[in-house]
């Protein structure tokens, strides 16, 4: 089984994965061998190193690599399972019950609104919100409109600024404009491999973080999205499937669950005293 993961902090959908097929008794060392590459790989020479290799299966996150496995895995009909923001959107399928060619996967897509909600009632009186991205993929193009529908619908400017290199982010971030109230994470490659630099900035200038991505446990005072561990662990029963001999295109693509995340030590460092209804409703809180 090869694996494709150009996003250096997403490992734990690896792990989710690989623990989850192992549940299902294909057991690494044994009975499967993982060709893996990660942190981000040359993604055309791991590409073609797989389907050459003619593999079994290839799992893949992001939409840009799951495209490139797509188109160069079809002749020899291997399968890929992937993890994307919107598959349908991004032409990768026709439909969530209709996958395109000998492909299925989980999408991500659907929390960008919800995230923005559980951050205006976590800290009441956020008027305008700092937005970086690098439109490196087409979920950070997508996340941004429907973070740009939900701030119309609450009320909130966006001051979006678009980097494109680690030079471009840090002057970003280092004079984000006067009046900003906090920051939110998009789903854009570069932007997460930088989530790091992100939350310290914030962190500095006391302005809370939210992100539809599950970012809890690395600063983030408000994560909301799908967890990791879980939706790998998701896209292996797809994969289990398919070794067993069900063609990828007869399963429906799944939608991840999602999952809210709380960091009060974020919160205490930025002063936000998150309601306790709030803390209730919360699936991971980091103390």
């Amino acid at each position: 089984i090869g694996i494709i993961n150009p996003l250096m902090s997403q490992d734990d959908r690896i792990r989710g994965f690989i623990e989850g097929l192992a549940g299902y008794g294909y057991v690494e060392g044994e009975n499967v061998t993982y060709i893996k590459y990660e942190e981000p790989p040359d993604e055309d020479a791991a590409v073609g190193n797989l389907v050459n290799r003619n593999v079994d299966l290839i799992f893949t996150i992001t939409t840009p690599v799951t495209r490139k496995t797509m188109t160069a895995a079809a002749e020899k009909k291997i399968p890929v399972v992937f993890i994307v923001y919107d598959p349908v959107s991004s032409g990768l399928a026709e439909s969530l019950t209709s996958p395109r060619g000998n492909t299925t996967g989980i999408q991500t897509r659907g929390s960008t609104p919800r995230a923005l909600q559980w951050l205006l009632l976590a800290v009441p009186g956020i008027r305008q919100i700092f937005v970086p991205v690098k439109f490196d993929t087409p979920a950070a193009a997508q996340s941004l409109a429907d973070l740009r529908e939900a701030a119309v619908n609450f009320g909130i400017k966006l001051t979006v600024s678009e980097v494109n290199t680690q030079e471009e982010l840090d002057r970003s971030l280092a004079s984000i404009p006067a009046g900003i109230d906090a920051i939110y994470v998009l789903r854009s490659i570069f932007i997460l491999n930088n989530v790091d630099k992100i939350i310290d900035t914030s962190l500095a200038e006391k302005l809370p973080t939210a992100a539809a991505i599950e970012k809890s446990e690395e600063g983030m005072l408000i994560s909301y999205g799908t967890n990791r561990l879980n939706i790998g662990k998701q896209a292996s029963c797809l994969a289990r499937m398919i070794l067993q001999g069900i063609p990828a295109s007869d399963i429906p693509i799944e939608v991840g669950e999602f999952f809210l995340g709380i960091n009060l030590r974020t919160a205490s460092v930025l002063g936000v005293d998150i309601q306790k209804d709030i803390l209730f409703s919360a699936d991971n809180i980091v103390y």
